[in-house]
């Protein structure tokens, strides 16, 4: 390779082993998100999750795993979520750099894990490495990794792709041992969150393309002297079979999540079907694929539509991105299956958290929810461009160098907005910054202004919460303690905890369910 261009040296050294790829990958996510563990915790769930829970103060104790797998914890079971911080405060007491590594690290294992599987299920080793490294570098990410109470999706979703690892080796040598690997590591995952209830469905996909294992009906394995396919083919029967475990775990965990959310669940008559929640799951379709294209001003608390409007063009857009979408998988089914695939994966990943069939909270949607559907949107987009761009000189360099260039402008943002979660402050400070009008916002800056004895500043905020959310008991409960303590000329409690004193407003659970 004497003469040959550094860059191209690297690449080949790179794309030789799936294995050496993923450990790329996920050393280059590993130094990305590792400022956060300067990152404290914030006043909106993490109290709820960590350093108000006695499950995890306690750390790893007989009595404290038992409880972790029998305890509905801020209504949602996830005992595995919770046995690994009660590790973390084993490990490092209740500092909050200890979670966020492990949040980081997790993260990392997720980015190099679904890089050795779409390394080895392709043949394509770059392209997976492109399509990981987009899916762990993208801003949206954020969110998953630097807030310690979405551990949930970090631990959920790396051993999902660890389900995903042991999939593709399942079916290249299909046998008991092998299959009953990837039934673990997905009951695993969602013993951490039901993330991965449309697992079952996700790998119907792969199993088209690119494992092509799908054969048609009557059709043989194969002809005489053909050269043995690297995944066994099987009837679509068969195939659809095999998943009848998986398909279990999933009805089994949707149906534990409606009913230990069932207190967080909106009615009916407040979130209508047709009138909010259908609207609601069609705009955050297009503004996910906003925030994926231009992921700036991304925040974690967006509130709902149906109680503060939602926009027809952004509905429409929403009906429009999914209509082309699918006339593209049509259209590409022969020259690009890859965009078929990896747009089913977004929009079947994406449907557990869109709120149509039951609305939990006030949230629309959230950065948290295209953890996994962006493994699928990335893999159309990076096997579309491969494919349709022209392959000759200088194209292939040029399409290198745009991904490069992207990812490191996604690393930037990356850096910019683990800075919003240091801490509570600055991250309710940030989210005004954006909506001024934000009611949530207000109220969870209030909480740390009353902490602080400043309570006149606190009661504006809350009073200013209240026109957003004017029958949240919460927030009238802060105004009144706001009040009570102005009159009182109190400075601020002896603890300096604002919890003792004030209510933040947070979403019940954002547990995968219908």
């Amino acid at each position: 390779m004497v003469g040959t261009p550094l860059p191209e040296r690297l690449g080949a050294w790179l794309c030789a082993s799936p294995a050496r790829a993923a450990g790329v990958v996920a050393a280059v996510t590993l130094l990305t998100f590792l400022p956060a563990v300067r990152c404290d915790f914030v006043n909106w769930d993490d109290g709820h999750y960590v350093y108000d829970n006695p499950l995890v103060r306690a750390g790893l104790s007989r009595d404290s795993i038992a409880r972790a797998w029998t305890d509905v914890v801020f209504c949602g079971w996830v005992p595995l979520t919770i046995m690994s911080y009660q590790c973390d405060a084993t490990l490092f007491g209740l500092q909050a750099w200890g979670f966020h590594l492990t949040n980081v690290l997790l993260h990392a294992a997720a980015a190099g894990l679904l890089c050795l599987a779409l390394g080895r299920m392709t043949g394509e080793t770059g392209r997976g490495a492109a399509v990981a490294s987009m899916f762990a570098l993208h801003p949206l990410r954020v969110e998953s990794v630097a807030w310690v109470a979405e551990r949930k999706d970090a631990l959920s979703i790396a051993l999902l792709m660890l389900a995903l690892v042991a999939y593709e080796g399942y079916c290249r040598r299909p046998n008991g041992w092998r299959y009953a690997a990837v039934l673990t590591a997905m009951l695993s995952s969602l013993l951490a969150k039901a993330t991965g209830v449309t697992f079952p469905v996700l790998l119907l996909l792969l199993d088209g393309w690119p494992l092509r294992r799908i054969r048609s009906d009557g059709a043989p394995g194969g002809e005489p002297g053909a050269v043995r396919p690297a995944y066994p083919p099987r009837s679509l029967a068969q195939v659809v079979w095999e998943k009848v475990p998986l398909f279990f775990l999933s009805a089994m965990f949707t149906f534990f999540t409606v009913v230990t959310q069932t207190p967080a669940i909106r009615p009916a008559r407040e979130m209508p079907l047709v009138a909010a929640r259908i609207p609601n799951a069609l705009q955050s379709i297009a503004l996910y694929l906003a925030d994926t294209a231009i992921p700036l001003g991304l925040h974690p608390c967006h509130q709902h539509p149906g109680i503060h409007g939602w926009s027809w063009l952004l509905v429409t857009a929403g009906i429009a991105a999914i209509t082309l979408s699918l006339a593209g998988a049509i259209r590409l089914r022969t020259t690009v299956p890859a965009w078929g695939v990896g747009v089913m994966w977004f929009f079947v990943a994406l449907s557990p958290v869109l709120g149509i069939v039951t609305q939990q909270g006030l949230q629309a949607r959230g950065d948290r929810f295209t953890y996994l559907p962006h493994v699928g949107l990335f893999l159309a987009v990076v096997w579309a461009a491969a494919t349709l761009l022209p392959r000759r000189a200088p194209w292939p360099a040029v399409r290198t160098g745009a991904l490069l260039a992207l990812l490191s402008v996604w690393v930037a943002l990356d850096r910019g907005q683990i800075r919003h979660w240091a801490h509570s402050e600055a991250l309710w400070r940030h989210v005004l910054d954006l909506e001024p009008e934000h009611a949530v916002a207000a109220n969870n800056l209030g909480v740390i202004r009353l902490a602080e004895g400043r309570s006149r500043d606190a009661l504006q905020l809350f009073e200013q919460a209240a026109r957003g959310l004017p029958e949240n008991q919460r927030v009238q409960r802060n105004i009144a303690r706001a009040a009570e303590r102005l009159d009182r000329g109190a400075g601020p409690p002896p603890s300096g905890n604002a919890v003792d004193d004030a209510d933040s407003v947070a979403p019940p659970n954002d547990s995968a369910a219908p």
